[in-house]
């Protein structure tokens, strides 16, 4: 074989290579495809430049009502890694897998890691628990290391860096929840419970929708205000994503402040990772919890209810003299 022909062959497999990367040298950046905005968030924070992540869930959606559309599955097909948190959270979850042949891709269900804490009552929202964050994030960075070993250095560094911040997370939880005495709060919708049972002094005495989209009965609804009453509990724990009526009237009725949690990240709010997603949660809850306090406090006891009723009462006394007033000088 002449030199000629030699060359021509080695360009020709140089060139093969160039386009076709071997699987361990990668060459483009590694795709990662999760259900919710804050699973990727993580994966964004444990591959850093050699990641391109995307999710199904923006935000703005629930993920318990989700509609997947046709851009979700294309989005899915040329996924590396896929990240879900697993039933019942993604409702979608049948319809996006429905189809995709996934025998090429590193599937990552968060309910069923190793070690995953998961409460008694089976809530799903099992990232808002720190230390459940951890772990996906372990997960997260050994699927990138199978993907793309040569960067492993990279990802073991990057999950090094996040494991240091949630511990300082942690001490941030423990220092803020120090701030108040032991006080119950009752939920309006589960999400909010993984996080509060991190926090100290705070115990959730009940929720008022069980289960979303089940409403109450009116009975159900009574013996959580005399709950409410009995426990002197401040403060109601909403949801920002889906907005229940029948908490206004409960807040009402018993005088506490109706409060709204944020199971996922939101750009608007100033919540962009998941840092700062717990971190604004953790504050608005101490914060209501020691307002209230505060207020009642100061009022002698007085709830938020009956500080209302004190107002009207005192405006319709003003009405009442301005009139009267104002028909003696008329006259």
């Amino acid at each position: 074989m002449n030199n000629t022909v030699l060359q021509v062959l080695l360009l020709s497999l140089i060139l093969i290579l160039c386009l076709h990367p071997v699987r361990g040298t990668y060459q483009r950046k590694v795709v990662v495809v999760t259900t919710i905005n804050v699973l990727a968030d993580i994966a964004r924070q444990i591959g850093g430049k050699y990641v391109e992540v995307h999710s199904i869930v923006s935000g703005v959606e629930n993920p318990h009502t989700y509609s997947i559309k046709p851009s979700d599955k294309l989005l899915l097909e040329k996924a590396d890694i896929y990240v879900e948190i697993g039933e019942p959270l993604e409702g979608f979850r049948a319809q996006l897998l429905s189809g995709i042949d996934l025998s090429d891709k590193i599937i990552i269900t968060c309910l069923q890691l190793p070690n995953i804490i998961v409460l008694p009552n089976k809530n799903p929202h099992i990232w808002l628990n720190p230390d459940n964050a951890l772990i996906i994030a372990f997960a997260i960075k050994n699927a990138l290391i199978n993907v793309d070993p040569i960067h492993k250095e990279h990802y073991e560094d990057r999950y090094l860096e996040f494991k240091e911040r949630i511990s300082s997370l942690k001490r941030y939880i423990e220092s803020r929840t120090s701030e108040i005495k032991e006080s119950n709060v009752i939920l309006v919708l589960p999400a909010p419970e993984p996080l509060i049972s991190c926090m100290n002094n705070i115990k959730v005495l009940d929720t008022i929708v069980k289960i979303p989209g089940q409403q109450p009965t009116p009975h159900e609804v009574a013996s959580i205000e005399e709950l409410i009453k009995k426990n002197n509990v401040r403060i109601l724990v909403g949801n920002a994503l889906l907005k229940v009526p029948i908490a206004e009237r409960v807040a009402a009725d018993t005088g506490t402040l109706l409060v709204y949690f944020l199971p996922l990240l939101s750009v608007s709010r100033g919540v962009s990772d998941y840092f700062s997603l717990i971190r604004y949660n953790v504050d608005m809850i101490i914060d209501a919890i020691r307002y209230s306090s505060k207020l009642e406090e100061y009022n002698g006891g007085l709830s938020v209810n009956d500080l209302i009723l004190i107002a009207i009462a005192i405006l319709e006394a003003f009405v009442i003299i301005y009139l009267s007033v104002r028909t003696y000088v008329c006259g």
